[in-house]
């Protein structure tokens, strides 16, 4: 991977940054792995998945965004690992035109492969540090500028800092930010009523974290309904991952 001229370190202006092309074998792996675990077809996406690529690596010499070093790998633990959400039995996205925030967004995941797949809906990608904001909103013009758009706050802070968005969400997505229960006071100000609140989860979760989880949400059953998991893993070697799904009365 060729480093970015001089004149591009602190910029994060995707035309600083050439695409990152992908093997065939290394496409067609991952088109054969998303098809063997449900995910939406990935067929129609391979440019913009490399611009992404591209835009990403190229930043990340001079920012950190990512700590993935090789091709397969960031096809897996980030596009995949995003994706993974659309073979959720209880997934609610789709063509219907949905606003979303993908909150400590950071790189851009899952958010940015997730409103590369949903068209017809609006995407923010939330980070409380401005320059990984200002990437961000930068990364969301390879998807589609009048669909994503990056901002830099806390959740909490939505009614001040983003008013438009405050309330209004019907999925907030957050991946590597902490505990579900952690997420869930930043994930209120953002959800409208009956929104879906998706956090990916490690292989801690299962046990002690769920338990809590669950008993939590039974001793605030006027805010939250049911919890709902969806368990994954790419390789029979991997340890177990999780999407939790907890919805907004």
């Amino acid at each position: 991977m060729a480093a970015p001229q001089h004149s591009a370190l602190g910029s994060v202006d995707p035309a600083d940054y050439p695409s990152q092309p992908f093997t065939d074998e290394d496409w067609q792996w991952v088109c054969a792995r998303a098809q063997e675990h449900g995910i939406v077809s990935l067929s129609p996406y391979r440019q913009q998945v490399e611009a992404l690529y591209g835009h990403l690596s190229g930043v990340n010499r001079w920012m950190n965004l990512t700590r993935i070093a090789s091709d397969r790998a960031y096809l897996q633990q980030h596009l995949l690992d995003s994706l993974i959400a659309t073979a959720a039995p209880w997934w609610p996205g789709g063509d219907a035109p949905l606003r979303c925030a993908d909150l400590g967004s950071g790189g851009g995941y899952p958010g940015l492969p997730l409103a590369m797949v949903m068209p017809h809906s609006l995407w923010l990608l939330v980070d409380s540090r401005q320059r990984k904001a200002r990437f961000l909103d930068a990364a969301g013009s390879l998807v589609d500028a009048a669909r994503v758009t990056g901002m830099a706050f806390r959740g909490r802070e939505a009614a001040s800092a983003a008013p438009a968005w405050a309330y209004q969400c019907d999925i907030l997505t957050t991946r590597a930010t902490g505990t579900v229960l952690a997420m869930i006071d930043e994930a209120m100000p953002l959800l409208r009523s009956g929104g879906w609140l998706l956090a990916w989860q490690g292989p801690s979760f299962a046990g002690e974290q769920e338990n809590q989880l669950r008993q939590q949400l039974v001793d605030q059953r006027s805010a939250w309904s049911a919890v709902e998991v969806h368990p994954y893993r790419f390789a029979d070697a991997d340890p177990w991952r999780y999407i939790v799904s907890v919805r907004k009365r």
